[in-house]
């Protein structure tokens, strides 16, 4: 799928095939724009604060956790169940 990606996409929007000229010079223009937006602006005080106070970055964060602890247990802790019982059941035997 990759390799077919390559091949299909083009290198940008000037050489798409399937965009008009109108279109192919609104998404360079729009392109640009955006990267001199992006040059200019810096991460504010004002913005880590909101950034903090938003519920959504909370949610995601619990969650994640949640989905990831499961998983981390079967391989932190499933050798040590493992080497525990083996060696329950050669003293008891």
């Amino acid at each position: 799928m990759a390799i077919l990606s390559l091949i299909y996409l083009p290198f940008g929007p000037s050489t798409c095939k399937f965009l008009n000229q109108e279109q192919k010079d609104f998404a360079v223009r729009r392109m640009q724009l955006d990267s001199e937006l992006s040059e200019h602006s810096k991460i504010t005080r004002k913005d880590v604060i909101e950034t903090l106070k938003d519920w959504k970055l909370w949610y995601v964060l619990v969650f994640n956790i949640l989905a990831s602890v499961p998983p981390q247990a079967f391989s932190v802790f499933l050798p040590l169940v493992v080497k525990v019982s083996r060696l329950i059941t050669t003293v008891c035997i």
